[in-house]
């Protein structure tokens, strides 16, 4: 976080996409470990830009929304 502030005195653009990088290796590090795996085999990191917003259906029920269905998110090997 420190660097992402102190790049943002230069330029915000390139703060926010850096922190919007980094924080996808936190969701890896937090998912399963065949994710691990498979996302950082080859280095320590991943550059990972997708959109953080789940894209799904949700239903309204009595006290809350329930999530139906969330698209299918693929790991592309490049």
């Amino acid at each position: 976080m420190h660097s992402t502030r102190t790049l943002a005195h230069g330029c915000v653009s390139s703060a926010w996409t850096l922190s919007f990088l980094v924080l996808h290796n936190w969701f890896v590090a937090r998912g399963p470990r065949e994710l691990q795996e498979a996302v950082l085999a080859d280095r320590s990191f991943a550059l990972i830009p997708c959109r953080l917003a789940p894209t799904g259906t949700g239903v309204p029920t009595e006290s809350r929304f329930c999530l139906l269905r969330i698209d299918e998110v693929e790991v592309i090997d490049t």
